[in-house]
């Protein structure tokens, strides 16, 4: 018995990829997971997230932050210092206007993609919110 349940347990566990959501990472912060979302294409299109330990881990590793310079350990560490877990990440988009707001930044479209006006970081999270919108988002 004990080895037909853990058989139907590995199945089951290899046959549902489930993931989170996740929040945009900006050019020099690390991507968060959404916690909520709702009014997905309207006109107040939200989402709400939080930083998590495994999102920081994969950031400070994968030479997203901090661009590889320094260890895994004393990047995480860096950012628990900064008491990075508690920022609440929010992104609101209206999607007819083709406007987002990402953690109170005001991004129009369209947009040039890159980090000095946080537009890769806008871009995301408005293709995350409005998801059926023909709005042109790139210059």
């Amino acid at each position: 018995m004990r080895i037909a349940s853990l058989i139907l347990f590995l199945m089951m566990a290899t046959t549902f990829n489930v993931q989170a959501l996740s929040f945009p990472e900006g050019c020099r912060t690390p991507p968060g997971v959404v916690t909520e979302i709702w009014d997905l294409d309207g006109a107040k299109a939200t989402m709400v997230g939080k930083h998590t330990k495994p999102d920081i881990l994969f950031a400070c590793t994968a030479g997203y932050v901090h661009q590889g310079a320094m260890e895994a350990d004393a990047c995480v560490k860096y950012y628990d210092e900064e008491e990075i877990f508690e920022d609440r990440l929010e992104a609101q988009a209206n999607c007819p206007k083709g406007a987002i707001t990402v953690n109170g930044n005001l991004t129009i479209f369209p947009v040039q993609p890159n980090c000095a006006n946080g537009g890769f970081q806008a871009i995301e999270a408005f293709r995350t919110l409005c998801p059926n919108s023909g709005i042109r988002l790139e210059q």
